[in-house]
């Protein structure tokens, strides 16, 4: 315990600076916490994408515009049909008109199921294709068995990849 004047003056000083010190650190806890809460309110406001969904396109044929600097050219592209129904449990990927485009179905088709798709093109990947009977514009098409990518268009399945 300070004796002297002079050690109480000191001895008082400090706790004045240690409680300054506290009162600057609790308030800069508090400026980071509430930086951190609005940069989590703002994360959570974005909005989440969407699941993927089965979509069918009704029309048979459709016509696309396409426009350039120089002209304008008009092209006409043919949607198929495709049908995958799963004899047993099976997964796939279904893509439209690329390995990369947007999904029309990703997930395990169960055994009875079946789901039909619409598109000008289609990227699929198939778990085990041999669990997998295929309809393309009405007519069967054969699916070699095996784990593997195709593209499947109006001429029927493209180069498989593995």
């Amino acid at each position: 315990m300070p004796e002297t004047r002079a050690e109480w003056a000191v001895f008082v000083l400090g706790i004045a600076v240690i409680a300054a010190l506290a009162v600057v650190i609790v308030r800069q806890r508090s400026a980071n916490h509430r930086a951190q809460a609005a940069q989590v309110r703002t994360t959570a406001a974005r909005p989440r994408p969407a699941r993927p969904t089965v979509t069918t396109a009704p029309p048979t044929t459709s016509t696309a515009v396409t426009s350039t600097t120089a002209t304008t050219t008009a092209t006409t592209t043919t949607t198929v049909s495709l049908t995958l129904a799963a004899r047993t449990d099976t997964w796939l990927s279904v893509r439209q008109d690329s390995a990369t485009g947007p999904i029309l179905y990703l997930g395990t088709l169960s055994a009875g199921d079946s789901r039909t798709f619409s598109a000008a093109y289609f990227w699929v990947r198939f778990g085990a294709a041999s669990n997998v009977d295929a309809t393309l514009n009405g007519h069967t098409l054969p699916l070699p068995a095996g784990t593997y990518s195709a593209p499947i268009t109006v001429d029927g399945l493209g180069h498989r990849k593995a």
